[in-house]
């Protein structure tokens, strides 16, 4: 019997945080591949075939590109600041080398299906765009014309596919519900194709556990041999020996909340739950094994007791396990790359204030800091707007103003822009006289004055 699936690329994908931090790209796969490979010496009767859209591999290596390239920029502009005291040429962005490094090592573990891109079914693609047909979404009508292009892309390559008939049964992974909901006009489409194979769609919560979750259904639905590796994918498994291990992380934790620095004493691992942490990867190396978990949690104690738990702990775990007597006895763990979460506008807080306290007099850091506290009343707002939403209110009031200029000139009597312009003017003359060597450009406020007054 042969079993044939394909995961989604939401089943794949890492979260931002992973991005920057990930050396690898395609390791996300390694639950599937590897227990291929096991249940191939185990197994002789069933057959696991892991079919990969390319479409899906492209996407994967695109969002990791996009990732790396944001960070080697920013690397390159320190670089280039601090050129004047450093010795040595600036590094070069070999990341398509290491991207075909990686293509060279999985691209064999899976079976690759592409799609033929000819004028016909070019045209259909649009035409099924414009009539919603399914996988594009209906829900978004009248707002994305290409909504669930990428998913009508994934699943034209599974209709085209000559490969899947050799399957037995086919299933359809997928974190995105626009599969599961009309998979009865799928179910159709697919049969018409591939008479012979069936098709089952399902859909699991983006939760952190939906590749472990994929695995266990297999196994499950499909009577596998569970093997080694798999039983150490226990979520309640681990738990109990997370519950166990003691917080040993060497390094200093903290974040700067209000201009207060808040450090990290320790992390509550004996209060952990299923729903702290994930199981990333298994790893088996001569009779002995690895378990590497993530884990975001606000179980832990800061030095200030009082202080609100604002933000979430993020980290990684590494449990080591032997095998004696068909039971995993825990050996040793190491805990790393603890921090807290951040996102832009707390980075971007976070870094001029930092800044600010290494360089420069008392004087322009009360400058500055009121540069910061005003972008910071000016920017917060904007991280829980629905800009599509504001862009169809914007659009729907139009035709009530005369002009775009009356527009603008309501948005620029705010307060809080006033606030910022003259922040920006303090700071500006403080920097001018005292002629500052370092690389910090000039924030030109005439023009910002200007703009006010002109709007």
């Amino acid at each position: 019997m042969k079993i044939g699936f394909v995961t989604d690329t939401n089943i794949l994908e890492k979260v931002q945080d992973e991005l920057f931090a990930s050396k690898g790209i395609l390791d996300s796969t390694d639950i599937f591949t590897e227990y291929i490979k096991d249940l191939k010496e185990a197994d002789v009767e069933k057959e696991l075939m892991y079919f990969m859209p390319e479409s899906i591999l492209e996407e994967l290596f695109t969002q990791r590109r996009i990732m790396f390239n944001e960070k080697y920029d920013k690397f390159r502009s320190s670089f280039l600041d601090m050129q004047y005291g450093l010795i040595g040429e600036m590094p070069t962005n070999n990341f398509e080398s290491f991207v075909q490094k990686e293509k060279g090592k999985y691209y064999t573990k899976f079976k690759i299906i592409k799609l033929n891109y000819t004028a016909e079914l070019l045209e259909n693609l649009v035409n099924e765009a414009i009539q919603k047909k399914p996988p594009f979404d209906k829900s978004l009508y009248g707002k994305k014309s290409d909504a669930g292009f990428k998913d009508a892309i994934i699943w034209k390559t599974i209709l085209q596919s000559k490969e899947i008939d050799e399957c037995n049964l086919f299933y359809l992974f997928s974190c995105d519900k626009i599969f599961y909901d009309n998979q009865d006009y799928l179910y159709k489409d697919f049969k018409s194709i591939h008479k012979n194979t069936e098709l089952k769609i399902v859909y699991f919560d983006p939760d952190g556990n939906q590749r472990q979750n994929v695995l266990q259904l297999l196994i499950s639905e499909n009577k596998l041999v569970e093997t080694t590796v798999v039983k150490l994918y226990d979520k309640e498994l681990i738990l109990s020996n997370i519950n166990q291990i003691k917080y040993d992380y060497s390094e200093e934790v903290a974040y700067i909340n209000e201009n207060k620095t808040l450090k990290l004493i320790n992390i509550l691992f004996n209060e952990f739950t299923i729903k702290d942490f994930f199981i990333d990867d298994v790893n088996e190396k001569n009779g002995k094994y690895e378990v590497v978990l993530s884990f975001k949690t606000s179980k832990y104690i800061l030095d200030d007791s009082q202080e609100e738990k604002t933000r979430k702990l993020l980290g990684t775990i590494k449990l080591y396990f032997n095998l004696s007597n068909k039971r995993f006895e825990l050996t040793s763990y190491k805990v790393d790359n603890v921090r807290f979460y951040s996102n832009q506008l707390n980075k971007l807080f976070s870094s001029i204030g930092e800044s600010v306290a290494k360089i420069y007099s008392d004087e322009f850091k009360k400058s500055m800091e009121s540069l910061r506290k005003a972008l910071e009343i000016n920017l917060e707002p904007l991280k829980d707007i629905n800009f599509t939403s504001q862009l169809e209110d914007i659009k729907k009031a139009l035709p009530a103003f005369d002009s775009i200029k009356e527009i603008t000139n309501s948005l620029n009597s705010s307060k809080q822009f006033e606030e910022l312009r003259k922040s920006l003017l303090a700071a500006n003359d403080i920097v001018k006289s005292a002629h500052a060597s370092n690389p910090i450009k000039y924030l030109d406020t005439n023009r910002i004055e200007d703009k006010s007054n002109k709007n």
